[in-house]
């Protein structure tokens, strides 16, 4: 009956979702659209854009229609400070007229305001080394041109005292230079500012930044999107809804922390994890590989990802999706945000819905009538998944006393069937969990007004999740989900459960940027966390409940970093030092209904450094090093209320982590654009946190020392008209016990068992602009992915024939994407998908098998 209810929610929300969709062309106004048109443009700010093949024609100013929209700077080259005007002490802004191709490209800069001294030929270099979106005329990219300022700043420029009795002498003050008025036919726009994208990959952090635009036209969740990325692997034990494990460089689980816009993922609307999270919600996803910057505050060990959905706040913008596939999936989302420019108002909600039976087919051990095993191929028959959930956002942005002060509140619920035990050798029928969270979260970050050296950011968060278990049954089923006979004892899983756990977490992180000249600032952190857990064994009539027992965490992490640019911005460096505090209280339960306390503390530091040189305009190295540490999760240390155990004294892990990388990032020739990277990354960790299952539970217990080391190479091209786009990574790593004492010295040497060490992913797309009427774009794409084979268990444990091996798996998915409409106007994208088209058999987690061929498809409609 649970499912029931919880598959009509699913089904109520998704008719709204698709009524959402068709009705969306009465809202849909010109006002709104040239809203959001006349913020694009007013600071360039925006997402990477592949190009297209297109038409010519050309934007004029004079003869400039109302469904023209002028190009968008994407990646702003950085200009070099020419020595001679260093020297003369010569600042200001040189203005440019630049003309943007179809591609986005530029292809010509001539000087309009002038400061000589080099400088000019060194804002037209950086000037034609930059990438637009292309101006849009009808919806059809079109050549433009328009005014592009390049700002040059020395580092520790005197202040000039202003004459006393000479009011006008302000002006003389100002670096700004005041153009005259643009020539006939330049497009009176002034853009400035590169993309917060482009700048990360750009910085001396260890990040990866994937843009989610095309996801969000396609079925792929948060969890396919990141395992396309290098170094990245996703391990899921079923399909939608289900536990996925996401390993970065070898480290895993809550190795890795997650974020959105900052916040930690369960605070801030989405406790079911990256791969339940909607991909149309996020705009980017930064992957921090082992370092992780110290504006997060965490005691991350392997690093961590930030799902950005706030970066772009501007205009009026509203979305909606659905989406329909096999084994009865259904996702829905609904989404709108504005902002008043007069007040700077901002409003938006959000709202989504899945649900899956995920009723596919595997190869199941059937006893027969005297219990010999024979392999037969079965229907799942309880292993559903439905969830709903949430948001709404009101704050101010870009205020003179705030330039983001956002309020979010949210609440949701997941709900999930239990088919099997961890090995999927014994089914259940009844066994299910449910959770639900609600809570709200505040973030403050105040304007850098031009001369101020100092910044605040403050961030306060509360979420209170429960997370109930029934485990009552008192039927035997088998594969075919009949009651095969009646059990001894209730409970399918273990003994009969019945039990709700509650955790109310507090988070909170102060910032303070402190920025002496423009080429150096630090940065100091400090960010507390808080977890009060509780619960209610609702069998338990007599005695104390164990599930009530004291259960409190706190963690600390505090620390600042250094950041300086040398050599006219070639060498950027990142020094960092971190503080973290851990404590724990805690009771166990102990046989005679004895509670002991198991209290723990620790106190400890770290250090790193991040360093990145351009040896050219398009190619980067860079370098880091970090020596951390990662406390136990709540769920590591007190369980997760389903089927993983308390483990009491589970010790903090620390690691070393050290990456060195060089990318080739968008180099244009005549043959179309080359992109390159190449990164070796090292891990020595101890006190290693594992997952540790038996056939029904798991405890998380440490492994004494392990060290993981690899390397990732990653390349593309996309061809001069931006109709063939080929990219492909290979990621070979070794995450291995290096322990020769305590539980796992046997296995010194082995890699750590269940977890792939050598994978690949591959990538062609074809995409044609204006098929069939201006604006409308096909794309037809093609991926594979390939993960050897790798042990189940320890590798050295019993002869090779005997060993339980996870085989070499090669998928091959489909998707074809339709467009139409302008940007800024009602834009509606239908996208067809076939995952795993040879139907080939997929396993992970100890040889549980996963779905096989799918058919999805989905519609989008933004404006």
């Amino acid at each position: 009956m649970a499912g029931l209810r919880n598959r009509r929610h699913a089904t109520l929300i998704g008719l709204a979702c698709a009524a959402a969709i068709t009705l969306a062309p009465l809202f849909c106004c010109g006002e709104c659209a040239a809203a959001d048109v006349d913020a694009g443009v007013a600071d360039g700010s925006g997402s990477d854009s592949s190009s297209a093949e297109t038409g010519g024609g050309e934007v004029d100013a004079a003869a400039k229609a109302p469904a023209t929209t002028p190009p968008r700077l994407i990646q702003e080259a950085e200009a070099v400070y020419p020595e001679e005007a260093r020297r003369a002490g010569v600042e200001g802004i040189v203005t440019l007229a630049v003309t943007v191709d179809v591609t986005g490209a530029v292809t010509d800069a001539q000087v309009v305001t002038s400061l000589g001294f080099g400088l000019d030929e060194a804002a037209r270099d950086a000037a034609l080394r930059s990438r637009f979106e292309p101006a849009l005329r009808d919806g059809r990219p079109v050549r433009a041109r328009v005014r592009l300022e390049h700002r040059f700043v020395l580092p520790r420029a005197p202040v000039q005292p202003s004459p006393p009795a000479a009011p006008e002498s302000a002006a003389a003050l100002s670096p700004v230079v005041t153009p005259p008025p643009p020539p006939a036919g330049i497009t009176d726009v002034v853009v400035r500012g590169a993309a917060a994208a482009q700048r990360l990959r750009e910085s001396a952090e260890a990040v990866t930044v994937v843009d989610t635009r095309r996801a969000k036209a396609e079925s792929s969740d948060l969890a396919q999107v990141v395992s396309r990325v290098p170094g990245v692997s996703v391990q899921r034990s079923g399909a939608l809804g289900s536990y996925s494990r996401v390993s970065i460089n070898g480290l895993t689980d809550d190795q890795i922390r997650y974020f959105m816009d900052g916040i930690p993922l369960d605070m801030a609307g989405f406790g079911f994890g990256l791969q339940n999270t909607p991909v149309n919600f996020v705009d980017r996803v930064e992957i921090y590989r082992g370092v992780v910057p110290m504006r997060f505050g965490a005691d991350a060990l392997g690093g961590a990802f930030n799902l950005v959905t706030l970066d772009d706040v501007r205009g009026t913008r509203a979305s909606s999706s659905l989406e329909l596939g096999s084994f009865g999936t259904t996702r829905a989302t609904l989404a709108a945000r504005t902002t008043r420019p007069e007040t700077g108002l901002f409003t938006a909600v959000s709202a989504f819905a899945d649900h899956a039976d995920n009723d596919y087919t595997i190869d199941a051990q059937v006893p027969d009538a005297v219990g010999r095993p024979s392999t037969e191929r079965v229907h799942l028959f309880h292993n559903g998944y439905s969830a709903f959930g949430g948001m709404v956002d009101v704050g101010v942005v870009d205020r003179p006393w705030a330039k983001r002060l956002i309020l979010r509140a949210f609440a949701n619920r997941q709900a999930n069937d239990i088919q099997s035990n961890f090995v999927m050798s014994v089914p259940y029928g009844e066994a299910h969990y449910w959770q639900d969270a609600i809570g709200a979260n505040v973030h403050y970050e105040e304007p850098r007004i031009a001369g101020s050296r100092f910044g605040t950011s403050v961030v306060i968060a509360y979420g209170r999740s429960s997370t109930s278990f029934q485990d009552l049954s008192p039927w035997v089923y088998d594969w075919f989900g009949q009651r095969a006979r009646a059990r001894a004892r209730a409970g399918e899983i273990d003994t009969p459960s019945d039990q709700t756990v509650w955790d109310d977490k507090i988070f909170s992180r102060v910032g303070l940027t402190w920025t002496p000249a423009s080429w150096q600032e630090v940065r100091l952190a400090l960010t507390p966390t808080f977890d009060d857990r509780s619960g209610h064994d609702h069998l338990v009539t007599m005695g104390r409940d164990p599930l009530a027992a004291i259960h409190r965490y706190l963690t600390i992490v505090a620390g600042g970093e250094y950041e300086i640019d040398l050599f006219d911005r070639r060498l950027q460096s990142i020094a960092f030092v971190k503080g973290y505090v851990y404590k724990t209280w805690s009771e166990e339960h102990l046989p005679g209904d004895v509670y002991a306390r198991r209290d723990q503390e620790d106190i400890t530091g770290g250090i790193g450094e991040e360093l990145r040189y351009r040896l050219a305009p398009a190619v980067r190295a860079k370098a880091s090093y970090e020596r951390t540490t990662r406390f136990p999760a709540p769920d590591e240390v007190f369980g997760d209320g389903v089927r993983t155990l308390a483990n009491l004294e589970l010790r903090p892990e620390h690691s070393q982590n050290a990456n060195l990388g060089l990318t080739v990032d968008g180099w244009r020739t005549r043959r179309g654009e080359v992109r390159a990277d190449l990164n070796g990354f090292f891990r020595q960790a101890s006190d290693l946190i594992v997952l540790l299952p038996s056939s029904d539970t798991a405890k998380y217990a440490n492994v004494n020392t392990a060290r993981s080391m690899g390397v990732e190479a990653s390349s593309g091209w996309t061809s001069p008209r931006g109709w063939l786009a080929l990219d492909g990574n290979v990621t070979w790593q070794s995450l291995r016990n290096v322990s020769s004492t305590g539980t796992f010295g046997a296995f010194d040497g082995d890699r750590i068992p269940n977890r792939p060490w050598l994978f690949a992913n591959l990538a062609a797309r074809l995409q044609k602009a204006d098929v069939s009427a201006l604006g409308d774009d096909l794309a037809f794409t093609y991926r594979l992915r390939y993960v050897h084979e790798y042990f189940r268990s320890w590798e050295s444990l019993g002869q090779r024939q005997y060993k339980q091996v996870i085989p070499a798996q090669t998928t091959h998915d489909l998707v074809l994407t339709y467009a139409t409409g302008a940007p800024g106007k009602l834009r509606q994208t239908w996208s067809l998908e076939a995952d795993n088209v040879t139907d080939s058999k997929v396993y992970d987690f100890y040889g549980v098998q996963r779905p096989g061929r799918a058919f999805y498809a989905k519609v989008v409609a933004e404006f």
